[in-house]
């Protein structure tokens, strides 16, 4: 396994504490081609499996860090949370 995806598996164990850390590595990581390289036809079915959440909630988390890539006000104050 590669860098980012260990360090979106890291967080996604702790993503009550890490919720910022997991949706934005979940967008770095979709726009990566770890996924792709491990075997899976998607980044969503790649996070789904390793962090043991449903494929909608996996392809929501990169939806979110998407979405904050544009929004830094709101990404910084869930950051800082």
């Amino acid at each position: 396994m590669r860098e980012l995806g260990q360090q979106l598996i890291e967080a996604g164990w702790q993503a009550d504490e890490n919720q910022h850390a997991v949706v934005w590595l979940s967008a770095d990581f979709a726009d990566s081609d770890e996924w792709a390289l491990a075997g899976y036809s998607t980044a969503g079915r790649w996070i789904a499996d390793q962090l043991d959440v449903t494929l909608r909630t996996a392809n929501e988390w990169i939806r979110i860090g998407h979405a904050l890539r544009v929004l830094p006000t709101i990404s910084q104050a869930l950051a800082d949370r």
